[in-house]
This record gives C-alpha cells, structure tokens and sequence, in this order.
C-alpha cells in the first residue's frame, strides 16, 4: 500500500486494489473457519442420532421378526431368578428363534429376551443362570444408566475421555451384576461357561 499525506502531521494508508481484495479474501476465509468446529460437532452428532435410530430399528426387527412363544417351563425359571435376585418390579420374558442375546432392555416396560437355542442348550440350573445375570442389570437400573451413558457420549462424542469413561462404565455394569449373582449365591464362572459354550455352538452352526 501507499501512504499519503492527509494533513499535516498524520499519515493515511492508502490501498491498492489488489490489496483490499486480499484482505477481504482473508476476512471471509476467517469467518467460515470460525463455523467449522460448530460443523464438525454438528456432523457428528447427526451421525451418532442417526446411528441410535438405526440401532433403535434393527431392534424392533428383530424382535418382531424372531419372537417365538414362552413355554412354561422358561417361564417358571425366569421367576425363579426374580426370587432368587430379589426382583419384585413387573418384567417380560421373550424368546427368539435368533442368536442375538441374551440381553434386557426397556426403560418403561423391562424384557429380557434369549435365544431359544440357549435354552435347549442349557440345564435348568444354566437358564437360571443367564436369567438371573439379566434381572441383575434390571436391578441396577442399568436399562436407564445405559441410555443416559449413550446420551452423554452423543453430546461430548469428540471427546476420547468421553469414550473412555464409557468404557469402563458398561464393564463396571457387567461387573455389578456378576456380583448381584454371587450374593444370591449363584455362580458367575457357570455364567461364563454357559455363555462360551453357547458361542461355541452358535459358531458350529
């Protein structure tokens, strides 16, 4: 740029026109950095709803899709385990003709779903077992920790601390209820067994 004399004794800078063009340039590219980390949080957390709602649906179908009835027989060691794990509240037991599980799930209305192979796979004592491990996360109140957790880690999802937390929050849950299953004097080494044992046929097949 060029200085020009205005007055006397002050000094006005003078700018050429490529220098205003490049000065505006650099003043827009500022503004648009500016938004990026708004863009970058923004597009994660779209991906992570996205990726709830999805996982939301695959659930629905596969329940819908794998339910099969109860017999009374499961019915029968699944109150069994509520006595045993101290569990009064109301819970659904399903079974699936599927592979998935087992797993609990609802906040509002708490299930417990398993495999119908696992229970043709499974002891009386087995059943027992697995059920009891699922009523102790239910007992924990783990069917709202676990949803709180996911919202927490959806809303700070750039954070690695974030995951890491998590992380040691689903095991912690785990280890919980592992020991629910020791005070009602169950075995969790059983559990472990009974649940390698089901992948090793799941596999085979």
């Amino acid at each position: 740029f060029d200085l020009t004399v205005a007055s006397p004794g002050q000094v006005e800078p003078v700018f050429s026109a490529d220098t205003k063009s490049g000065l505006i340039e650099s003043s827009a590219w500022s503004e648009r950095r500016s938004w990026l980390p708004g863009i970058v949080f923004l597009s994660g957390l779209v991906v992570g709803v996205v990726y709830c709602v999805l996982l939301r649906l695959c659930l629905v179908y596969y329940v819908s899709r794998h339910r099969v009835p109860v017999g009374s027989e499961i019915l029968e060691i699944f109150d069994r385990a509520m006595q045993r794990l101290g569990y009064s509240g109301s819970c659904r037991v399903w079974v699936s003709s599927g592979t998935l599980g087992p797993f609990a799930f609802g906040l509002f209305r708490p299930t417990v779903m398993v495999p119908v192979q696992m229970m043709d796979a499974f002891s009386r004592e087995e059943s027992e077992l697995v059920f009891a491990h699922e009523i102790a996360h239910l007992r924990n109140q783990d069917t709202f920790w676990h949803p709180l957790i996911n919202l927490v880690t959806l809303i700070f999802w750039w954070h690695p601390a974030v995951w890491w937390g998590r992380w040691h929050l689903l095991h912690a849950g785990e280890f919980a209820a592992d020991a629910r299953v020791v005070n009602a004097a169950l075995n969790p080494v059983s559990l472990a067994e009974c649940l390698i044992k089901f992948g090793h046929r799941v596999w085979a097949r």
